[in-house]
This record gives structure tokens, sequence and C-alpha cells, in this order.
């Protein structure tokens, strides 16, 4: 999606799960808080634990039609 030029009306078709050490959010980005700047989008998901700790480790399933991507996230030591 890197070269994709995004509105908001796109932002219905993305679906994304996240999960944490303390949970799983699933959510539709078109329903979050959204600022759309090209093709970079940042949205509110939410608090998935009260802490974070260094080891904490997440992954970001990303569904944008019939393309998905996951990405991992965590500290670099």
């Amino acid at each position: 999606m890197k070269d994709l030029e995004l509105s908001q009306g796109d932002l219905h078709n993305i679906d994304i799960k996240f999960e944490g050490r303390d949970g799983l959010i699933t959510g539709n980005v078109g329903d979050m808080v959204t600022k759309i700047k090209g093709n970079v989008i940042s949205f509110l998901v939410g608090t998935v634990n009260n802490e974070t700790y260094k080891e904490d480790e997440y992954k970001i399933k990303i569904k944008f039609k019939d393309k998905q991507d996951v990405i991992r996230l965590q500290l670099l030591k």
C-alpha cells in the first residue's frame, strides 16, 4: 500500500487485529479516530494494557480489501 493514495472512504475497507500481552483488539479503522496524510494513516486503537514493559511484543495484522500484512513490534535491544 506504499504508493496508494487513501481517502476517508477507504478506511472502512481496513480491518486490524492488535495482539499484546494482555489481549487482542479487533476493529475497523473507519470506526476509529483517524488522520490521513497521503498514504499514511494514524489511528487510535485504545489501551491494550495498563503498563508496558520493554520485553513486551505486539503484533498488528492489517487487512485491506484482499491484501493483508502482519507487523511485529518490539523494543530493539
